[in-house]
């Protein structure tokens, strides 16, 4: 994805959690705001969805339920292919 260069002011508040949360994961300012923003747009956009470390990195969550959203759409993938499956079963 291309990046665009923004100015930007912050609080003081928020600049010190950006930087902790840098400090902690080992990597720089701009790339940790750039992710968060990031995740918040997404958030506002679908409701309900939140994003949390997992094993592999940060993930998308149903919030309130501690399942992934992959999980949902392996789940109603599978759902998907048997329905056709039991379809061909009753015309064919």
């Amino acid at each position: 994805m291309a990046s665009i260069q923004k100015c930007i002011r912050l609080p003081e508040a928020t600049v010190r959690e950006i930087e902790a949360a840098a400090s902690n994961a080992g990597r720089d300012f701009s790339s940790v705001a750039r992710d968060l923003l990031v995740e918040a747009v997404k958030m506002k956009n679908c409701p309900g969805i939140i994003f949390a470390d997992g094993p592999t990195g940060r993930r998308a969550r149903v919030s309130g339920t501690g399942i992934d959203v992959w999980e949902i759409a392996a789940a109603f993938k599978e759902l998907a292919k048997t329905t056709l499956n039991c379809r061909r079963c009753t015309t064919g």
